[in-house]
Protein backbone atom coordinates (compact mmCIF):
# COMPACT_ATOMS: atom_id res chain seq x y z
CA UNK A 1 0.00 0.00 0.00
CA UNK A 2 1.55 3.24 -1.19
CA UNK A 3 1.08 6.72 0.25
CA UNK A 4 -2.48 7.89 0.52
CA UNK A 5 -3.75 10.92 -1.34
CA UNK A 6 -4.79 13.79 0.90
CA UNK A 7 -8.54 14.15 1.41
CA UNK A 8 -10.33 16.37 -1.09
CA UNK A 9 -10.26 20.02 -0.07
CA UNK A 10 -13.57 21.58 0.90
CA UNK A 11 -14.72 24.39 -1.38
CA UNK A 12 -14.08 27.88 -0.02
CA UNK A 13 -16.98 29.67 1.65
CA UNK A 14 -17.25 32.06 -1.31
CA UNK A 15 -17.94 29.16 -3.68
CA UNK A 16 -20.57 27.76 -1.32
CA UNK A 17 -22.29 31.14 -1.09
CA UNK A 18 -22.13 31.53 -4.87
CA UNK A 19 -23.67 28.09 -5.38
CA UNK A 20 -26.43 28.90 -2.88
CA UNK A 21 -27.13 32.36 -4.34
CA UNK A 22 -28.72 31.13 -7.55
CA UNK A 23 -29.80 33.07 -10.60
CA UNK A 24 -32.34 35.85 -10.91
CA UNK A 25 -34.81 33.36 -12.40
CA UNK A 26 -34.42 31.14 -9.34
CA UNK A 27 -35.15 34.15 -7.10
CA UNK A 28 -38.42 34.69 -8.95
CA UNK A 29 -39.45 31.07 -8.40
CA UNK A 30 -42.33 30.39 -5.97
CA UNK A 31 -39.94 28.07 -4.09
CA UNK A 32 -37.39 30.86 -3.44
CA UNK A 33 -37.09 31.47 0.28
CA UNK A 34 -35.33 33.92 2.57
CA UNK A 35 -35.57 33.50 6.31
CA UNK A 36 -35.01 36.55 8.46
CA UNK A 37 -35.40 37.34 12.11
CA UNK A 38 -36.65 40.71 13.30
CA UNK A 39 -36.19 41.91 16.86
CA UNK A 40 -37.91 45.07 18.02
CA UNK A 41 -36.37 47.04 20.89
CA UNK A 42 -37.94 50.01 22.66
CA UNK A 43 -35.14 52.57 23.01
CA UNK A 44 -37.10 55.51 24.45
CA UNK A 45 -40.70 56.66 24.66
CA UNK A 46 -42.05 56.37 21.08
CA UNK A 47 -38.59 55.41 19.72
CA UNK A 48 -37.94 51.85 18.59
CA UNK A 49 -35.02 49.98 17.03
CA UNK A 50 -35.65 47.16 14.55
CA UNK A 51 -32.83 44.62 14.22
CA UNK A 52 -32.72 42.56 11.00
CA UNK A 53 -30.84 39.24 10.88
CA UNK A 54 -30.40 37.00 7.85
CA UNK A 55 -31.13 33.43 8.95
CA UNK A 56 -31.07 31.72 5.56
CA UNK A 57 -30.82 32.96 1.98
CA UNK A 58 -28.58 35.08 -0.17
CA UNK A 59 -27.38 38.53 0.86
CA UNK A 60 -28.89 40.37 -2.10
CA UNK A 61 -32.34 38.96 -1.41
CA UNK A 62 -31.97 39.76 2.29
CA UNK A 63 -30.97 43.38 1.62
CA UNK A 64 -33.79 43.80 -0.90
CA UNK A 65 -36.33 42.44 1.57
CA UNK A 66 -35.01 44.70 4.35
CA UNK A 67 -35.23 47.74 2.07
CA UNK A 68 -38.85 46.91 1.21
CA UNK A 69 -39.77 46.49 4.89
CA UNK A 70 -38.09 49.79 5.83
CA UNK A 71 -39.85 51.58 2.95
CA UNK A 72 -43.25 50.29 4.12
CA UNK A 73 -42.55 51.21 7.74
CA UNK A 74 -41.54 54.75 6.71
CA UNK A 75 -44.76 55.12 4.70
CA UNK A 76 -46.84 53.90 7.64
CA UNK A 77 -45.00 56.23 10.00
CA UNK A 78 -45.54 59.24 7.72
CA UNK A 79 -49.24 58.40 7.34
CA UNK A 80 -49.59 57.99 11.10
CA UNK A 81 -47.93 61.37 11.72
CA UNK A 82 -50.20 63.02 9.14
CA UNK A 83 -53.33 61.62 10.82
CA UNK A 84 -52.07 62.69 14.25
CA UNK A 85 -51.36 66.22 12.97
CA UNK A 86 -54.80 66.41 11.38
CA UNK A 87 -56.47 65.29 14.62
CA UNK A 88 -54.46 67.82 16.60
CA UNK A 89 -55.47 70.60 14.20
CA UNK A 90 -59.16 69.60 14.49
CA UNK A 91 -58.91 69.64 18.29
CA UNK A 92 -57.32 73.10 18.22
CA UNK A 93 -60.04 74.39 15.88
CA UNK A 94 -62.75 72.96 18.15
CA UNK A 95 -61.19 74.61 21.20
CA UNK A 96 -61.02 77.99 19.41
CA UNK A 97 -64.60 77.63 18.26
CA UNK A 98 -65.76 76.97 21.84
CA UNK A 99 -63.90 80.05 23.12
CA UNK A 100 -65.27 82.39 20.47
CA UNK A 101 -68.86 81.13 20.45
CA UNK A 102 -71.07 83.33 22.69
CA UNK A 103 -72.76 81.46 25.50
CA UNK A 104 -76.50 81.64 26.05
CA UNK A 105 -77.49 82.90 29.50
Amino acid sequence: AGPRAPPAAKPPAANAAKARKGSVDERRSPDYCIKIMLTLYKVQQNIFLLDFQNIDGDCFGFMTLCAKIIKELKALSAASRAVAAQMHQQQQSEMLRRRTTPRSS
